[in-house]
């Protein structure tokens, strides 16, 4: 993938405003013909009565958002349990000692994105019971995660047999426990953000902001969103902003700086500096999307 030159660099400082990315993509589908060729969205995914639809917008080569939408609906007669069950771990029984991972849903990539970043894969994980550490981000969220890992290695980190797990709370066998624990290289570690050992099946390692409000430990704020960087095998794997169905349905129209950004990606190219989560009244729906793409080099672990 080429570098940025001077004008890519220019574009990538310019925010991409939310009236311009309402115009790129509520145009009524009489008029789905005339959308700018900027414009691209897939097909929608079903979750509750609604429907999660994945678009990405591309202008001169350089990313300017990448996201999904939806309307309230898709929290109408949306699951209510813990998970759908497919990583859950289990017993010999087959007895759930460890749901994991929420309801799946997994709209496509749009083509202009992943023509022009590193990201392979989009999925989103509703938690109607929310999830670990207790008492904060235990409410119902959607974990909204941006992969630039392939999806066939995602989809590998299987769940494991109960008495597989290297701990009671650890839902991966001790080889992949290891693997989700790899330290970043330097230039690949966020600062500020912490590994605390929240490790999932289908996911991999989380890394936490240690300045996220609803993580102050003398006055914690409620959860309302944050932003999570996911790794595994010592490599920076998704991007994701955590955001809870009680904020998406304040309608929020903010756009929020990724707290801080690494050196370096496994790979070269395209990554974002903020995510916006929008919502527009004429039409009902929201927009959760990654923006304001920089450009990051190539990890000096990766050039080994």
């Amino acid at each position: 993938m080429p570098g940025p030159g001077e004008d890519a660099i220019e574009m990538q400082r310019r925010s991409f405003t939310a009236v311009t990315l309402t115009a790129a993509i509520l145009l009524p589908s009489i008029a789905a013909a005339k959308k700018p060729a900027a414009y691209e969205e897939t097909a929608p995914v079903p979750l509750g009565d609604g429907f999660i639809t994945a678009f990405g917008v591309v202008e001169n080569g350089v990313p300017q958002a990448l996201g999904v939408r939806f309307d309230d609906a898709v929290f109408d007669n949306a699951p209510t349990g813990h998970s759908d069950g497919y990583s859950d771990v289990l017993d010999s029984e087959g007895n759930v000692v460890w749901p994991c991972c929420g309801h799946e849903r997994s709209p496509t990539m749009p083509a202009n994105i992943a023509a022009t970043t590193e990201f392979e894969h989009i999925v989103l994980n509703w938690n109607p019971m929310g999830h670990p550490p207790p008492h904060v981000y235990s409410v119902p969220h959607i974990d909204f995660h941006f992969y630039t890992q392939k999806e066939h290695k995602r989809i590998a980190i299987t769940p494991p047999a109960a008495e597989d797990m290297c701990g009671p709370t650890l839902p991966l066998t001790c080889d992949q426990l290891e693997t989700a624990l790899e330290p970043l290289p330097a230039d690949q570690q966020p600062p500020e953000f912490i590994s605390p050992g929240a490790v999932e099946p289908r996911m991999g390692n989380h890394l936490l902001w240690m300045f996220a409000p609803e993580l102050d430990p003398d006055t914690p704020s409620p959860f309302s969103h944050t932003w999570i960087y996911g790794t595994w095998g010592g490599e920076i794997t998704f991007w994701e902003p955590m955001i809870t169905k009680q904020y998406l349905e304040s309608q929020p129209n903010e756009c929020y700086d990724v707290p801080t950004l690494p050196a370096a990606a496994p790979k070269k190219g395209w990554y974002p500096s903020a995510y916006c989560i929008e919502f527009d009244d004429g039409t009902g729906q929201h927009f959760v999307y990654l923006t304001d793409f920089v450009w990051l080099p190539k990890s000096r672990k990766n050039r080994d």
